[in-house]
């Protein structure tokens, strides 16, 4: 790992290898290692981004959910992370939730594109 290699990761560090984990189709890693670095790297919108990207190839639309949930908490919900999750529930098949998603984002004063 980097910590074995004497290198501190830094949030640069931990999105790049996220985004090769899940292009890689290695969801559950890039889960468990989003996981294990978010008590020492705090997350950001480019992350969580590239797991709902995850989870929408992965076709996982509860667990996009759980990050949605997560990221509003945090404040970190923007167009990008919310035409993603729209992405995933629609890809799924759930309808109605991207519409409500849909809603969500145009009331938290993000236009859709």
């Amino acid at each position: 790992t980097v910590e074995h290699r004497g290198l501190t990761p830094d949030g640069v560090t931990l999105s790049c290898m996220l985004d090769a984990l899940v292009t890689g189709g290695l969801v559950e890693e890039a889960m468990e290692l989003f996981k294990d670095w978010r008590r020492s790297i705090a997350p950001n919108t480019i992350m969580y981004a590239t797991l709902l990207k995850g989870c929408a190839s992965a076709g996982q639309p509860e667990r996009a959910m759980e990050l949605h949930r997560e990221m509003e908490a945090a404040g970190l919900m923007n167009l990008v992370a919310y035409t993603t999750l729209i992405d995933v529930q629609a890809k799924a098949g759930n309808l109605e939730q991207a519409t409500v998603l849909l809603a969500k984002m145009e009331k938290d004063g993000c236009t859709p594109n």
